[in-house]
């Protein structure tokens, strides 16, 4: 016998904000370029909803977070354009459509 919890919904440790770090998630919405997919950034103590707007020569990322110093916002957004271009490359240099969800944990002070 094992030791299952009680509630048949057992939270996995990936959803939900993370202890440390900041956890992205994306959802790509269309299939043309440039390619627009909306999520969160989740960190300890937010959830932050951003937008991305990806094709072969630009990254733009837009989050929404007025509580947050600019400076973090700033690094929040440059952090994510990185994420996001290193999960795109190589279908975007394919000519192919980029993944349709995009899912990262990086370190984040």
């Amino acid at each position: 016998m094992t030791d299952a919890p009680s509630d048949d919904r057992a939270e996995s440790p990936y959803q939900g904000r993370p202890d440390h770090g900041l956890r992205l998630v994306l959802v790509r919405r269309g299939d043309r370029s440039p390619f627009h997919y909306e999520g969160h950034v989740y960190v300890s103590a937010a959830s932050i909803p951003v937008r991305v707007e990806v094709s072969a020569s630009a990254t733009v990322v837009q989050a929404n977070a007025p509580g947050l110093e600019a400076d973090v916002v700033a690094r929040l957004e440059h952090m994510v354009s990185a994420l996001v271009r290193a999960a795109t490359r190589a279908e975007l240099g394919a000519g192919v459509a980029p993944p349709r969800k995009i899912v990262r944990w990086r370190g984040f002070p």
